[in-house]
């Protein structure tokens, strides 16, 4: 027990005392604090985090009773609350050194160093005999090699707690270390990649590099802290040297495959990928990349057609060249379709219906090739003796992504007395949206190693429906989404595209944004939920502290707000900015180096072609900005003027964001759902006019309310009072949970 706990002897009968003490005294600090503390090391985290927060908002916490706040978070996953707690017990307590311990291993965990040994030098002068405190300031030295210094940090340690085991072993290390000097390099540079701190590891290894050949395995972390950091050029040099090196890694020619694709070269990385799929036949993945890759951006709209052509052609090929007759094809087929996304065939604008039942039927045919098991049909059990229905929700984006934001909803309105909700989160990372979800969840299951793994938890759960949020969005989930799972099986628009898989038996959408013919474009059998199908809270926006020279842009400006990824601008409507700049010279575009500087400037020099048609110099009036963390992003709108939807692929939330920001949308609503989903938002409030009939009406639309101050404060006048038709609608949540009902009752 740690050494700021009390003796709480037996926990069972300490914890009846203070709950009994807190029913008459229920702002006593002492059995406040111990109960929590009962509730630690109980691994009650939850209870004692709700006693805790009750503690402060009573005022009856001191330096204790934040420490132990702290180490309750931390077990909940929340570092950055915790790091705020023991600031606060340190505040109230200068000399408590297990908390500047705790605060420096929090920065250390994520890769702050020179932040933990500032915290761990103030732990040591609060408390020199602390030896944890000489053990953490080591273990910071040794990350900045220096390893003399290091070693006496240690041996100071030792000296406070002779014959300790870890200090003993962080001795050993310290002194092979300062034998090969060249280890400590690679010690350094490994962590501070493990940490995401690019540009030290860069330093550290090319310095490492400078002395001796490295291993494979450090060119290809070199090669990705250069890909982060966007240095796109030194990464492909990187992954072509180590190749030279090591020509028989096959994870070499995956990362510089990753690198050419993610910057727009899709004919190099088919090019490789035959090179590779030669010198390493049995990797499979290869051949679906030679096969089945898709650019991210076109040059022009005869590449669309080419590549759409080609991945139709190769799909086929593909298929009928692919066996699955010994158990090892099965499972190498298996391997390369949980590897595989189609997710850029969305983007070319077209019905993929066909192609999507296509590649959904192969898939089915790999999945049921490899568990036979898991792909018959499934009875619907009867609902349990609490008469509640259990629901699963599939996804890797329960945190603030696009389709969490969208989807969110669905999983907090629920009905709790009529459904129990089970959701399977295929990620690591973890924000306060992931929190929500976990929060009005019956259970939330995260870190599955692998699908198998996940497919047991899911039929162990016994449930009523499975819903996949996003097929398509992450190439495992569809191999998942292959299985019979649950009876009833449903994905949604979250990801606006048919999953064309024979096991996926509804598709969740809108009424207001399907166009009037919806069964004719997905394998599913559409629902149409009211509105706009989901519940989405107002955003609350923060006080503006940006102007807009802070984004290279004019004051006196007409700022047409251009934020969606590049792969949903196609070429063909690149004319579409230049002709509205023609009749509004104040115009400038402003757009965002999303989803990377390099994609960026493909899509500058196509738009200064389309300037170009028309006498015009882009430069003049687009500006393409770095990504911008959320806070800037809602400045960003803020000072905008005019929203301009994206064609063929519509904006969603960033739809719904910019109308917060009270930005009128323009929007020309598409033939599939996905190019409409502006046109619902903006049906829902009764803002048709902004709704263009065809692409010069867009024209029309955008410049009126770039040159007309009457109409354009009318539009926000209409939108002011109608907005709240957007926020938190009920009915939808209300619609599906009759579905749902439905389903299983019948």
């Amino acid at each position: 027990m740690d050494a700021h706990f009390p003796n709480t002897g037996n926990l069972e009968e300490a914890e009846k005392t203070y709950q009994k003490i807190l029913q008459t005294e229920p702002t006593s600090p002492e059995a406040l604090q111990n109960l929590a503390v009962i509730y630690y090391l109980t691994q009650r985290y939850q209870e004692a985090k709700e006693l805790l927060v009750n503690g402060i908002q009573e005022n009856a916490l001191n330096a204790r009773g934040y420490y132990t706040l702290g180490l309750v978070l931390e077990e909940l996953g929340n570092p950055g609350l915790a790091a705020q707690a023991y600031k606060d017990a340190i505040a109230l307590d200068e000399s408590w050194s297990d908390a500047y311990n705790n605060l420096g291993n929090i920065y250390l965990s994520v890769g702050n160093i020179e932040r933990a040994e500032e915290i761990f030098w103030q732990g040591i002068l609060a408390d020199p005999d602390q030896f944890g405190s000489y053990v953490n300031m080591g273990n910071v030295l040794v990350l900045r090699c220096q390893i003399d210094e290091a070693m006496e940090a240690y041996e100071t340690a030792l000296q406070l707690k002779p014959g300790d085991e870890e200090i003993l072993q962080n001795l050993e290390i310290v002194r092979e270390l300062k034998k090969e000097p060249e280890e400590a390099l690679l010690y350094a540079g490994n962590y501070f990649y493990k940490h995401q701190r690019y540009q030290e590891t860069i330093e550290i290894f090319t310095k490492f590099l400078e002395h001796q050949k490295g291993e494979e395995n450090l060119y290809e972390a070199l090669a990705q802290s250069y890909q982060k950091l966007e240095e796109y050029e030194k990464a492909i040099k990187t992954y072509q040297k180590a190749i030279r090196l090591y020509p028989k890694v096959a994870e070499l020619y995956l990362g510089l495959i990753g690198v050419l694709g993610e910057t727009g070269n899709p004919h190099e990385v088919i090019e490789i990928a035959e090179t590779a799929s030669k010198i390493f036949p049995k990797q499979i993945l290869f051949k679906f990349i030679y096969h089945l890759t898709l650019p991210i951006i076109y040059n022009n709209y005869q590449e669309i057609e080419y590549y759409r052509t080609r991945y139709s052609e190769e799909l086929t090929n593909f298929i009928k060249k692919t066996p699955l007759k010994t158990e090892e094809d099965k499972q190498n087929a298996l391997a390369g379709i949980s590897q595989h996304s189609n997710f850029f065939l969305a983007a070319q604008g077209y019905n993929d219906l066909d192609l999507q039942k296509q590649y959904g039927n192969w898939v089915h045919q790999i999945v049921a090739g490899n568990y036979p098991q898991w792909v018959q049909p499934r009875k619907m059990p009867p609902v349990g003796e609490n008469g509640k229905i259990r629901i699963g929700y599939v996804s890797g984006c329960f945190w603030g992504h696009t389709v969490g934001k969208l989807s969110l909803g669905w999983v907090r309105h629920h009905n709790p007395e009529k459904f129990e909700i089970y959701c399977y989160y295929l990620n690591t990372r973890r924000d306060e949206y992931t929190e929500t979800f976990k929060k009005h969840s019956h259970k939330f299951s995260e870190n599955f190693t692998d699908i198998e793994t996940l497919a047991q938890e899911i039929l162990a759960d016994n449930l009523h429906i499975l819903t996949y949020i996003d097929i398509g969005q992450q190439a495992q989930i569809t191999p998942l989404a292959a299985m019979r799972l649950a009876p009833v099986q449903c994905t949604t628009w979250a990801h606006p595209e048919t999953s064309g898989l024979p096991t996926i038996d509804y598709f969740l959408s809108s009424e207001l944004m399907e166009p009037a013919n919806p069964q004719q474009h997905y394998s599913e059998q559409v629902v149409l939920l009211p509105n706009l199908g989901i519940s989405y809270a107002k955003p609350v926006l923060p006080q503006p502290t940006k102007t807009r020279a802070d984004f290279q842009l004019r004051n006196d400006g007409v700022v047409y707000l251009c934020c969606q990824t590049f792969h949903k601008y196609l070429p063909q409507y690149d004319g579409v900015f230049a002709a509205i700049a023609q009749r509004v010279p104040q115009a400038q575009f402003v757009f965002i180096a999303r989803p990377n500087t390099a994609i960026a400037e493909r899509f500058k020099q196509r738009i200064k072609r389309a300037f170009a048609n028309y006498n015009l110099n882009a430069d003049n009036y687009c500006v393409i900005l770095p990504k911008l963390n959320q806070d800037d992003y809602w400045n960003l709108n803020l000072i905008s003027n005019i929203y301009l939807d994206s064609f063929g692929w519509s904006g969603g939330h960033t739809t719904l964001e910019a109308l917060a920001c009270n930005l009128p949308v323009v929007t020309y609503p598409g033939e599939l759902m996905r190019g409409r989903h502006s046109y619902g938002i903006l049906k829902r409030l009764n803002l048709t006019s902004l709704i263009a009939k065809e692409k010069a009406d867009y024209i029309e639309i955008a410049v009126r309310l770039g040159t007309d101050t009457l109409w354009k404060n009318n539009i926000l006048e209409r939108l002011k009072t109608n907005e709240n038709l957007l926020w938190d609608d009920l009915k939808p949540i209300k619609t599906l949970e009759k579905f749902y009902e439905r389903l299983v009752t019948n």
